[in-house]
């Protein structure tokens, strides 16, 4: 609900980081995701408003989007926002190629900037971080605590964030649980020998020794849920669709058939399951993706 190109939580991040591209005089930003990121489609909407050209480099889900030619969802405003989509079937490919591109950049004498998948790096964590900051401030305003936080996670960057500062502004006589559920099986980067807390853990940890903050995050701060995410990424489940239909149907609320969805699904599952105590006020963070939805991904089989 952020506003930027249909909104999505990646905004939030995008906030800090397209500030820290004009301050290194960049021409050209980069950023890389799958075919219906909804970071992708708002860093093309920034890059718009500031007047920089933009190379999205698009790794193949197996969903046959990418096969197919159908520009549909994230991937039509992609190409109405004037993106440069280049379409990749492996992580290691996309590298690969955005190397060759910097270098041909360099050589026209173009500053490029470079945004990792999801905007998920120390600038972007910022976002999250303000974000905690405002939910306490809502929390004084509802006369409410939140016990549990729960939305969907993929690329790190919204839960760190959310962790760092649930460290920083914590009121420490609520013990909030930032709970994270994933929402595919593996994240771009398969090269990597950390597996995804370890990977968390290592961010979170960093960005504190950077930023001289006495903090210590240890694993119990890393909550990170894949037991929703077996039929893959942008595969839509029962349990994403009975979300989908029930928040629609109930609260007039969209969900998407990738990330929202698929964080509702697990949340349902968790209160069937009593996996919250009845007097937990629990909150739910819609992270957005509309654009998913005016795709097949819905409609398909299950």
């Amino acid at each position: 609900m952020t506003g930027l190109a249909l909104g999505g939580n990646k905004t939030r991040k995008l906030e800090y980081l397209m500030c820290d591209a004009i301050k290194s005089n960049a021409d050209v930003v980069i950023t890389v995701g799958c075919p219906q990121s909804n970071h992708a489609r708002q860093t093309a909407a920034a890059c718009r408003l500031f007047g920089l050209e933009c190379f999205l480099f698009l790794i193949d889900d197996h969903t046959g989007e990418i096969k197919s030619g159908k520009l549909e969802g994230n991937m039509l405003l992609d190409e109405i926002l004037g993106a440069k989509m280049i379409f990749c079937d492996t992580d290691i490919e996309a590298k690969q190629k955005i190397e060759i591109l910097k270098a041909e950049l360099m050589s026209k004498q173009k500053n490029f900037y470079f945004i990792p998948a999801g905007g998920s790096n120390d600038i972007g964590f910022l976002g999250y971080i303000n974000a905690m900051k405002e939910i306490m401030e809502d929390e004084k305003r509802l006369g409410i605590k939140f016990d549990k936080i729960v939305f969907a996670s993929s690329s790190y960057g919204t839960q760190c964030g959310l962790i760092i500062g649930n460290k920083i502004f914590k009121n420490c006589e609520n013990e909030r649980k930032i709970y994270g559920i994933s929402i595919c099986k593996l994240f771009l980067d398969s090269t990597s020998e950390l597996d995804d807390n370890q990977k968390m853990l290592k961010f979170v940890n960093d960005f504190a020794s950077k930023n001289n903050i006495e903090l210590i995050f240890t694993e119990k701060d890393i909550i990170y849920d894949q037991r929703f995410n077996s039929a893959g990424y942008a595969i839509l489940s029962e349990d994403d669709k009975r979300a989908i239909d029930l928040f629609a149907l109930n609260e007039a609320i969209i969900l998407d058939p990738v990330y929202s969805g698929r964080a509702a699904g697990g949340m349902i599952k968790m209160i069937e399951n009593n996996e919250f105590e009845k007097d937990e006020n629990v909150l739910f963070i819609h992270t957005g993706g509309a654009p998913a939805l005016f795709t097949g991904l819905y409609k398909k089989e299950i």
